[in-house]
């Protein structure tokens, strides 16, 4: 594995105005699972930001994922490196052209959404924790991967 100064010397070569995205890795065939990894590539893809990705650091400084590195700068938080690079990069501003109302109207449907998802994702933990001690005391000789 590469040494943190030889990462950040790549990361911070990547080019003048591509992100480097760190997250989790992914299945070959599938999004990230972490929704916040999922709302920020998404992002970058509508937007049409060019963008790399790196799973060899995919918690940040704030020991969170995903982060952003920025023409040598880290960011942390999705939605602020999505607020960041749509003033950075003011002709990928996807929100240019709404209204005051429009705007407000997204942000509360993002807002809602967010605090939704993550509500039930904390819910449902502990349900499926129950299914796996579960199956892992009713199946003799199971085991559970990651356990």
């Amino acid at each position: 594995m590469p040494s943190k100064a030889e990462l950040r010397q790549e990361w911070n070569n990547a080019g003048k105005d591509v992100v480097v995205l760190h997250q989790f890795d992914r299945a070959k065939t599938r999004p990230n699972p972490s929704p916040y990894c999922l709302k920020l590539e998404t992002f970058l893809r509508v937007a049409a930001i060019e963008y790399k990705i790196d799973t060899t650091q995919p918690m940040g400084p704030k020991g969170k994922a995903p982060w952003i590195t920025f023409n040598g700068t880290d960011y942390n938080d999705s939605q602020h490196c999505i607020e960041l690079l749509m003033e950075k990069l003011e002709d990928k501003n996807i929100d240019k052209e709404l209204s005051a109302n429009q705007a407000a109207q997204a942000r509360a449907v993002r807002i809602m959404f967010e605090v939704g998802f993550h509500c039930n994702q904390v819910k449902a933990r502990p349900k499926c924790d129950m299914h796996l001690d579960y199956f892992r005391t009713t199946s003799p000789g199971a085991s559970t991967p990651g356990r």
